[in-house]
């Protein structure tokens, strides 16, 4: 409780040679909540079944997150909304009939070890992004998210622009198995970006937490 004093005492130990400790250590102090300022940060945990290539949260950076080409979309970490925690990553459209273009990642994987993509997303309304594969032999492969699905492998299934904070998971693998039928699907980089008709307003607003 608060206010009250608290104490922790080593009850028993010894060493491998059975010798007990003379003095046993204690700790007292007193509780004080209003000490208490931040809250725990989220845990990144690891699997040996079910690895993770990327966890960004926000709460420390912008990871590899960062502006796509010259006019592409302003990448900064944004303190006043998350889905988790107290940052999240925010896209501004910067530049009319531009692409609304940041990426996600740069670093090389496999999609056989890493075939899911997991996000938290808040786009203002009517916000138009997709979500780019790019691959090391110079394919790209993009997966409709909230823009016109012309031309996608695949979809992320119901995906809203809203203003409301979502959650958003695709297995990406079985979209590009598909168009590459052989070989080791290798990942050179994942993007966001309008790909269609680039109608963004300036000032649009996407936002994005715990990839």
């Amino acid at each position: 409780s608060d206010k009250q004093p608290v104490t922790v005492q080593l009850v028993a130990a010894k060493d491998f040679a059975g010798n007990p400790v003379v003095s046993p250590p204690s700790l007292t102090w007193t509780m004080d909540w209003s000490q208490d300022h931040q809250g725990p940060e989220v845990t990144k945990l690891q699997s040996t079944t079910h690895p993770t290539f990327v966890t960004d949260t926000f709460e420390t950076g912008l990871g590899e997150w960062r502006t796509f080409g010259q006019n592409g979309a302003k990448v900064e970490i944004d303190a006043t909304t998350a889905g988790a925690g107290t940052h999240s990553v925010g896209l501004t459209q910067q530049k009319q009939g531009s692409p609304m273009a940041a990426y996600m990642t740069t670093s090389t994987f496999t999609l056989e070890s890493y075939p899911v993509i997991s996000f938290d997303y808040r786009l203002d309304p009517s916000v138009k992004l997709d979500l780019v594969v790019r691959m090391t032999n110079g394919n790209e492969y993009p997966i409709c998210f909230t823009d016109n699905p012309s031309g996608a492998v695949g979809a992320i299934r119901n995906a809203v622009a809203d203003g409301t904070w979502r959650h958003a998971t695709v297995e990406v693998t079985q979209f590009l198995r598909q168009r590459q039928t052989q070989g080791t699907l290798e990942v050179a980089a994942l993007y966001l970006t309008d790909r269609n008709q680039m109608d963004n307003p300036v000032g649009a607003r996407a936002r994005f937490d715990n990839l």
